[in-house]
């Protein structure tokens, strides 16, 4: 699973909660050692996370030389990185920042 942040917000104890309720109530959720969090801080970024995906065959390259094909992607919160695309009002820091660690 890839957690694409973009509002630096991941917190594990929140995703571990989705995770063991989606567990409860069908098919095994992925455990919480598999979840890659990535930080995309604008529209740019995250689009440069999924083309990466798109052309390296379902792979992304991680810090440490380290690759990841994900299952599932999640992308908390695409209205955070769509806002400043269609309203002036919504400031947004770190443009452009994207980090392939582990969110903390």
């Amino acid at each position: 699973m890839l957690y694409l942040d973009s509002t630096a917000g991941f917190s594990a104890a929140r995703l571990a909660y989705f995770m063991q309720r989606e567990s409860s109530a069908g098919p095994a959720a992925p455990r919480l050692a598999e979840v890659r969090c990535v930080r995309a801080f604008d529209v740019h970024a995250v689009l440069a996370v999924l083309d990466e995906l798109a052309s390296g065959g379902g792979m992304l390259s991680l810090a440490g030389g380290a690759s990841l094909r994900p299952s599932l992607v999640v992308v908390d919160s695409a209205s955070v990185v769509l806002s400043p695309l269609l309203t002036t009002k919504h400031s947004q820091g770190a443009l452009g920042a994207v980090h392939h660690g582990a969110c903390r």
